[in-house]
Formats: C-alpha cells, sequence, structure tokens
C-alpha cells in the first residue's frame, strides 16, 4: 500500500499514514436508514424511485455510497472497480433474490418489496456492509442458483394457470421474460453476466463469448431434434439438464 506524508500528522515516520486514494471504502454500518413505515410519503417514493431505483443500478449504488460517506467518484480503483463491476450483476442478484423469496402476504402477489420504493437500496446497503458475504458473494450466490431460479421459474408459471391475479408475483414475472427471452437464452446470459465480474477482463470476455455459443448450440440441437416435445421441452433443459 502506498504512503504519505500527512502535514498535519505530527508522525514523523510518513509510512504509518495509509494514502487514501488506494485504500478500500471501510464498510460502513448496515442500520444506516431508518424504517419508513407502512405507507411511504410521496416524496420518499419519488426519492426511492429516482435516486435508488432497481431499474438504474448505477445511479442507486452511487447514492448508497453517497450515503455512507463515499465518494463515489474518487479517485479510489477499488471504488472504482466496484462501480464498473458489480452494479448491473447486484441488480440481477437482487431480481432473483425476491423473485424466489417467500411472499410476505401483502397484496399485489404477497410482494411488498415490489412496492417499497427503498427495498432496492436497503439490498445495495446490505451487500455493501458485507452482510451475505458482501457484493462479490451476493452475485456469485446468485450465478449459482440460476438453475434452481428456473425450477422456481417453471413452478411459477405452471401454477398461473389457476388464474388468480393477487397471485402475480412482479418479480418472478420479469424473471420469467429475462430467462426466457431468445427462445431461453436468456437464461444463459445472466449466468454470463453474474459470473464474469469476478474474473480477471480477458477471462470474462472469453466465457462471455463461451456462454453465448453453447446457448446457441443447444438452441440449434433442440431446434433440429427430432424427439423434441415443444409442448413440454425447453432450452433450459439442454443448457441445464434440469
Amino acid at each position: 500500500m502506498a504512503a504519505y506524508a500527512d502535514p498535519n500528522n505530527p508522525n514523523p515516520n510518513p509510512t504509518a499514514t495509509p494514502d487514501p486514494s488506494t485504500s478500500p471504502p471501510s464498510p460502513a454500518k448496515s442500520n444506516i436508514y431508518g424504517y419508513l413505515g407502512a405507507n411511504p410519503t410521496d416524496q420518499q417514493v419519488v426519492q426511492g424511485q429516482v435516486l435508488y431505483g432497481f431499474d438504474n443500478p448505477e445511479t442507486a449504488f452511487d447514492s448508497v455510497l453517497r450515503d455512507k460517506g463515499i465518494n463515489p467518484y474518487v479517485a479510489n480503483p477499488f471504488v472504482q472497480t466496484l462501480r464498473s463491476r458489480v452494479t448491473r450483476p447486484l441488480a440481477q442478484a437482487y431480481l432473483m433474490s425476491r423473485a424466489q423469496t417467500p411472499p410476505s402476504g401483502q397484496w399485489p402477489g404477497g410482494t411488498y418489496p415490489a412496492t417499497s420504493p427503498m427495498d432496492y437500496r436497503d439490498f445495495v446497503n446490505q451487500a455493501l456492509a458485507g452482510n451475505a458475504s458482501g457484493l462479490y458473494g451476493t452475485i456469485r450466490d446468485a450465478a449459482t442458483a440460476i438453475p434452481q431460479a428456473i425450477q422456481n421459474v417453471r413452478a411459477y408459471q405452471q401454477a398461473q394457470l389457476n388464474g388468480q391475479v393477487q397471485n402475480v408475483n412482479p418479480f418472478m414475472e420479469a424473471l420469467g421474460q429475462q430467462f426466457g427471452a431468445n427462445f431461453g437464452q436468456g437464461a444463459a446470459q445472466a449466468q454470463a453476466a453474474l459470473f464474469s465480474p469476478m474474473m480477471a477482463q480477458p477471462l470474462a470476455s472469453a466465457y462471455r463469448t463461451g456462454v453465448d455459443q453453447t446457448a446457441s448450440n443447444a438452441l440449434y440441437t433442440m431446434m433440429n431434434n427430432p424427439g423434441t416435445d415443444y409442448l413440454h421441452d425447453d432450452l433450459w433443459k439442454w443448457l441445464y439438464g434440469i
């Protein structure tokens, strides 16, 4: 670690003071936010949508950093690496986490987080504070959970045949649409997006290319297999063997 001489430090040994520009940000306490209550104000709702929206993960991540007293634009390689690599995979992990969380019992669909303006903020804050193994641990857990997430999407879509609108889970709907994109290749693309940030850039690029090619090959094989049952088979069966 580099060191610098702090003019305000009476210690004549400059190596005793770490250079803040190269130090990783200290994890702040996880409970920096208060409870909004069951009915947040209009201002809180708009603030959550603008500053902490799940649909704009870069802005949300920067907003949480500011709340922790960390300048998101500081010339700190640790902060900038996190900002460039984890923001979108973390949003993917959030979607999967909330889709697979048992309903809370609050309508619509028992998915209170879908209507809570600060739910994604709290998710990012907990990961930054080191909960659930930190940022990369949260992303890694989501990546390894993709086969189970596929099974949950299938079960949810089958349960939709009951035709009750209060059972609609917006997180599971969004996850199903994402995974099902391009005849089911969306699941493989999500897998690549989650695993690749933990790799060196040359490996990450090669991994994404390999996953895309594998998914395309699986689709070709499925479409040209005379034994394919299009009423019950999907690309996920070919990709993951489930």
